[in-house]
C-alpha cells in the first residue's frame, strides 16, 4: 500500500529479528535505510541482526554509522561493546561501555558487560568492582553472580567464589556452568567429595557437558578411580580449551584391540612433560606385537632414542601409510587400562650425553603420572 514506508520496513525487521531470522531481517533493515538513510535506529537493529549472523566486523561498522547518526543513544553503545568483545578489542569494548554508562548510569547489562572487558584484559580487581555494581543495580543479576565468581577465582578467593556461584544458582538452578565452576573451586578448597557432585549436578542439567565430563574424570584420576577417569578424560577434545589434534586421519582410534602384525601410528599431544610422563606406554604397544610409529616433536627425537627400533620416531605423518589404528599418546593409559600396578617403570630414556632410567619405587612414578592429569582443571568460562 505504501512502498516507500521506511518505519514498515524497519518495523517488519524487528519482527524478523524476534523470529530469529536475521538475514531476513537485515534485509528489511537495508530497505528501510535505503528509503531513510539518517535512520540510526535501523543501523543500530541492523548491527544486532549482523552480529546475530556472527559477522561482528560489520556489526561494528553498522554500529558506528548508527552512533554517528545519533551519538547519545547509549543501547548502541552497549551492542557495539559486545561487537569489540567478540573481536577480541578488548580496552576498545571497556570505552563502548565506559560511555553506555556515561548515558545510562543505571543499566546493570553495561556494567555486567563492562566487567568482561575488564576479566580480559587481567583487571580482575576491578571486573569484581564492575560486576558488584551490576549486582547493586539489579540483585537477581545471575549473569553477573557467575562472571563475579570467574573473577573471584582468578583472584584465588575461593571460598568468595563458591558464595558468588550459590548465589548464581539459587537466581538460576538449572546453570549447568555455574555448578561446574563451583566444583573447580571446591576441588581448589580440597573438597573432592562436593566438587564430584557439582559435576555430577552439571552432567545432570547438561548429559554433554564436556568441561564437566572432563574435569570430573582428572578428579576421579585424582583419587585413583581410574577407569572413571580414563573414560572421562576422553572428553579433553571438546572441551573450550582443547588441545590441538597432531594427526587427521581416519584410521580407528585403538580401544585395546588385539595388536599382532598390526600397524598403529601414536601423535605426541600438549605439553613435553606429558609427552615424556606418556612415552613409557609405547613399548608397551611394541610388546604386543605392533609395528608402531611415533609421530612426535622434532626437539624430542634425541630423548627417545632408546625407543627404536621398536619404536619408528617421525616428526611428520608419513604420507602414503596405512595404519591399522592411531591414538593419541596420552589416551594410551586407558586404552591399556592402566593401574598403578601395571604402569611401565623401568623404561629408558636418553638425552644427549647422558641417561636415565627410573629405578623409584612404582609409588613415585603413580605421583608423577597423577599430577600430570590432575593439574589439567580448566574453568568454563562467559
Amino acid at each position: 500500500m505504501k512502498p516507500d514506508y521506511a518505519e514498515a520496513y524497519y518495523n517488519r525487521g524487528n519482527a524478523l529479528l524476534k523470529l530469529e531470522r536475521f538475514g531476513d531481517a537485515l534485509v528489511s533493515y537495508g530497505k528501510a535505510i535505503a528509503l531513510k538513510p539518517d535512520y540510526a535506529d535501523a543501523y543500530n537493529k541492523r548491527g544486532i541482526a549482523l552480529f546475530m549472523l556472527e559477522r561482528f566486523g560489520d556489526a561494528l561498522a553498522s554500529y558506528d554509522k548508527a552512533i554517528a547518526l545519533g551519538p547519545d543513544h547509549a543501547p548502541v553503545y552497549y551492542n557495539r561493546g559486545l561487537a569489540l568483545l567478540k573481536l577480541e578489542r578488548f580496552g576498545d569494548a571497556l570505552a563502548s561501555y565506559d560511555k553506555a554508562i556515561a548515558l545510562q548510569p543505571n543499566d546493570a547489562e553495561a556494567y555486567c558487560d563492562r566487567g568482561i572487558a575488564l576479566f580480559k584484559l587481567e583487571r580482575f580487581g576491578d571486573a569484581l568492582v564492575s560486576y558488584g555494581k551490576a549486582i547493586a543495580l539489579r540483585p537477581d543479576h545471575a549473569r553477573a553472580y557467575y562472571n563475579r565468581g570467574i573473577a573471584l577465582f582468578e583472584l584465588e578467593h575461593f571460598r568468595d567464589v563458591l558464595a558468588s556461584y550459590d548465589k548464581a544458582i539459587a537466581l538460576k538452578p538449572d546453570h549447568a556452568d555455574a555448578y561446574h565452576n563451583r566444583g573447580l573451586a571446591l576441588l581448589k578448597l580440597e573438597r573432592f567429595g562436593d566438587a564430584l557432585a557439582s559435576y555430577n549436578k552439571a552432567i545432570a542439567l547438561k548429559p554433554d557437558h564436556a568441561d564437566a565430563l572432563y574435569n570430573r574424570g582428572l578428579l576421579a584420576l585424582l583419587e585413583g578411580r581410574y577407569a572413571e577417569g580414563w573414560r572421562d578424560y576422553e572428553r579433553r577434545w571438546d572441551i573450550q580449551r582443547a588441545p590441538a589434534r597432531k594427526l587427521v586421519a581416519s584410521w580407528p582410534f585403538w580401544k585395546g584391540e588385539d595388536l599382532e602384525d598390526k600397524r598403529i601410528i601414536v601423535y605426541d599431544e600438549q605439553g613435553l612433560g606429558d609427552v615424556i610422563q606418556c612415552s613409557r606406554f609405547l613399548m608397551l604397544l611394541a610388546s604386543r606385537g605392533a609395528r608402531v610409529t611415533f609421530l612426535v616433536r622434532a626437539s624430542l627425537h634425541r630423548l627417545f632414542r632408546a625407543f627404536t627400533p621398536s619404536v619408528c620416531i617421525v616428526d611428520e605423518s608419513p604420507a602414503d601409510e596405512f595404519f591399522h589404528f592411531q591414538s593419541p599418546l596420552m589416551s594410551l593409559p586407558g586404552s591399556f587400562r592402566t593401574t598403578p600396578e601395571s604402569i611401565p617403570v623401568n623404561v629408558p630414556i636418553f638425552a644427549p650425553k647422558s641417561h636415565w632410567s627410573p629405578t623409584g619405587s612404582k609409588d613415585s612414578v603413580v605421583k608423577v603420572l597423577r599430577s600430570a592429569f590432575a593439574g589439567k582443571a580448566i574453568q568454563k568460562t562467559k
